[in-house]
């Protein structure tokens, strides 16, 4: 099954979902670039979550490459919705796409043109957690904080979902732990689901419907919330490793 990976120029998440591809032995892989870079807010978040501890450069990433001529194709289009994108999915037979980092809300001509649809990792349990920062909503709730694996389709993380992964906060010792524990958990999740729809082993992939009843959509977290936040990470660390230990 060829499978399209939707990013953009330097987008840093891009080596980390080829790699963990690559590592669970899915081989056929399409790289669809947008003309749109990262702005610099975008760079700065992604900074303050991961503190430099997520840098692979891609180079690095496609040093083993898939496909028997040896590499990986990359293209580009002016934008993941512009109709160049779906003239490439047709002549390249390309059958599944997984958002590795677009820059764009996709429009429906993309979402529905491929067999299997456009696979996303949303940082957050949904329907629960929707929309923006919700590992950061989900610490500053008491919740557990967890990557959801969906289908999108043409709402806001409302498409139906695959999997839910919560993340053991057992071990981690500050928010950036956090974060990029579940940012490389993320990554595998996609390899294993993209694995799964491959070859539908060792069960067929299914979906269910979000419950609408349970959504909720959360926004950017403000300054003040961020000055709370690492009291309630200490709070929830503290409340893993007393559950481990039993006492």
């Amino acid at each position: 099954m060829r499978i399209g990976l939707l990013s953009s120029y330097g987008n840093p998440q891009l080596p980390h979902f080829i790699k963990a591809l690559v590592e669970k032995a899915v081989t056929d892989l399409v790289v669809i670039l947008d003309s749109q870079q990262m702005n610099a807010k975008d760079l700065n978040i992604w900074e303050r979550r991961t503190g430099g501890q997520l840098e692979l450069p891609l180079e690095s990433a496609t040093s083993q490459p898939p496909g028997s001529d040896g590499f990986i194709p990359f293209y580009v289009v002016p934008s993941h919705n512009h109709s160049m994108t779906l003239e490439l999915i047709q002549s390249l037979e390309i059958q599944c796409l997984l958002n590795a980092g677009t820059p764009r809300k996709l429009n429906t001509k993309l979402l529905n043109a491929t067999t299997h649809g456009v696979l996303n990792i949303h940082p957050g349990a949904l329907p629960k957690y929707r929309g923006c920062s919700c590992v950061e909503h989900a610490l500053l709730n008491g919740d557990p904080v967890a990557n959801s694996a969906h289908f999108m389709d043409a709402g806001y993380d409302t498409g139906p979902v695959i999997e839910i992964e919560t993340f053991d906060l057992q071990g981690a010792s500050s928010y950036t732990d956090i974060r990029v524990s579940l940012y490389r958990k993320g990554y595998q999740l996609a390899a294993r689901v993209l694995k799964r729809l491959s070859h539908q082993a060792p069960l067929p992939l299914t979906t269910t419907p979000q419950n609408e009843e349970l959504a909720q959509y959360w926004k950017p977290i403000s300054d003040q919330e961020l000055e709370a936040l690492p009291h309630h990470v200490e709070a929830a660390i503290q409340k893993a490793q007393t559950k481990a230990t039993g006492q």
